[in-house]
This record gives structure tokens, sequence and C-alpha cells, in this order.
């Protein structure tokens, strides 16, 4: 089951204020409990078409669209992991599917295929799922031609319903970007500008409809719910998107290729 997902743009000073009126409802989630800050770092490069097709897609307000990405976490390590995700949306439910891997070994996988070399299980029962998982994300980068387009990184503050831990409140702060990356800049912040510095967003994700608290929480706050694209915001910043064509960018890209066939 997909589950819906809702986004506001907030004004940063609002953001002590708002941490303290969802307490009583959410706890932070484990992952963003053991950070240092109490927050954690979301790294994204995001596939596109040349025509930029996915990015018009979302831009023209399609309801049934997919993105393509690889998500990173955190500082860069020896054993950092990647995972390779494709977004779908249906309207505003949202579904993914999704295979981890090293990111030592993100460059081979995309350039050779080699799945059952390089994907990553917690369980012997996850890997036939990730496995497909990770062949219909390359199906898709190589049937569309697709490319790194931009790469997206943020802050994120997150939390877990108290009462129903389906639902999942995040507050994606620092928001910051880079058109054109290559694939091992993925935990490169040297390369990154700035993309949005007073406001961040609220992401609310849900099941079984929005809870009342968070519904009178957004009221309270006079927010209203928007389509925004930290991957538009990102592209849109650098001088993409809208009417101009970037086919001259692209023209100096050179995509990994796969090997030839035998």
């Amino acid at each position: 089951m997909g589950r819906m997902e809702y986004k506001y743009l907030v004004r940063c000073e609002e953001l002590p204020r708002l941490r303290h009126v969802i307490t009583p409802f959410v706890e932070m989630d484990s992952f963003a409990a053991a950070a240092p800050c109490r927050e954690y770092t979301v790294r994204s490069i995001y596939f596109d078409t040349p025509g930029l097709a996915s990015y018009y897609q979302k831009d023209a307000g399609i309801h049934t669209r997919r993105k393509l990405r690889v998500r990173g976490y955190g500082k860069l390590s020896n054993d950092s992991l990647v995972v390779l995700e494709i977004k779908r949306k249906y309207n505003m439910e949202v579904r993914k599917a999704r295979a981890f891997l090293r990111f030592t070994a993100l460059e081979e996988l995309i350039a050779t295929g080699a799945v059952e070399q390089h994907v990553q299980t917690g369980a012997s029962s996850q890997r036939i799922q990730a496995e497909q998982d990770a062949r219909a994300f390359l199906y898709h980068l190589h049937r569309y031609s697709m490319l790194p387009v931009v790469l997206v990184a943020y802050e994120r503050e997150a939390f877990l319903g108290r009462f129903d831990p389906r639902v999942r409140l995040t507050f994606d702060k620092v928001l910051r970007g880079r058109v054109y990356p290559d694939l091992h800049m993925l935990f490169d912040e040297g390369v990154l500008r700035n993309a949005m510095s007073e406001h961040f967003i609220l992401e609310l994700k849900f099941e079984a409809g929005m809870p009342t608290w968070a519904a009178a929480i957004i009221e309270d706050f006079g927010l209203e719910r928007q389509a925004l694209s930290k991957f538009g915001i990102c592209l849109e910043n650098e001088g993409l998107g809208g009417a101009k064509s970037s086919r001259f960018a692209w023209a100096a890209y050179q995509p990994p290729r796969t090997p030839d066939a035998r």
C-alpha cells in the first residue's frame, strides 16, 4: 500500500514553535535520535531524460509519474550504503521500490548491471524483491536514456506518530544542490550551492487519513499544501527548467556505458 504525502513551505523562524507543538503527538525516529544534532543529511542524485521529462511532468501536474534517484545519508565512510530508488506518484499517493548497495559499487552496477553481485539485503527473503527493484531501476534508466541531472542535499529532522507509527513527519532544511553531477559526487559537500535559505519543507506522510492533531497544527500555522519538489527547486535555482532547453549542457556529458553485447 502507498502512503499519502503532503508538503508545506514553512518560514525558518517558525521552527522552534513548531517543534514545541508537535511534541505531544510524535517521537523522533531512531536514526535522527542517534545523530549528534538530532538530524541527519539526506543526499540524492536525481536522473532525468535529456529533455528533462520527469521535471516537466511534475511541472505540468501529471498525476501518475515516476522519479529515479540514488540516495545516501550522512557523510562518506568506508562502508557507506546507498539506495537505488524509484519513487512512483499516483496523485497524492506515493510508492517506492528500493535496493541497497555499497557506494563504492554504484558506478560499476550502473555500467554493468551486475545486480546479483552488488545488491545488499538484510535477510535472504528480501533478496528477490531487492534484485527485482534494482533491475527495474536499471531498465528505466537505460530505456529512457536517463542521466544524472541534479544532486540535492538537505538536513532532516524526522518524527513518527506517537499513536500511529505509520505517520511520518519531517522537517527538511538547508536545501542545496548542484546540476550535472558525477555519481562520485554524491557525498561531496563542496560542490553544492544553497537553494533555499528563508524556508524549510514540512512533509507529512500517512496511510489512514491525516491525523486530527496534524490537521489542527497545519491550520494553526496557516500552512497550505503545495506541490513542492526539491528536485525541481534545485534545478530552477541553477537556471534549468522553465522554457529553455538544456540540450547544450547535455551535449558535453558522457554517460556511463554498458559493456558491448557478446
